[in-house]
């Protein structure tokens, strides 16, 4: 079975889980993040130091959410070097 990889783990990634997730509920999807997977909306950044919130303050879902969520692996503390186009690795 075929599994699809996203690196990175930013608002656009997280939709793009959601969105293949209302296609396939059965295809295995794979995030992979050097960070801790956390969601935060990154706008929020800029009234968030004006408000001198903290960075728990912001964040609105966890890379465990996610996978409960969704039914995806969330892979953190992963870096990515290289990618592979011909052998999709």
């Amino acid at each position: 079975m075929k599994s699809i990889v996203i690196i990175g783990s930013g608002l656009a990634s997280y939709s793009l889980v959601k969105e293949l997730r209302k296609q396939d509920a059965n295809v295995g999807i794979h995030v992979i993040t050097e960070d801790a997977g956390e969601q935060y909306y990154k706008p929020a950044l800029s009234s968030a130091l004006r408000l001198e919130k903290s960075p728990e303050q912001l964040v609105t879902g966890t890379a465990e959410d996610l996978m409960a969520a969704y039914g995806v692996q969330v892979h953190t503390g992963c870096r990515v070097s290289d990618i592979d186009v011909v052998l999709r690795t």
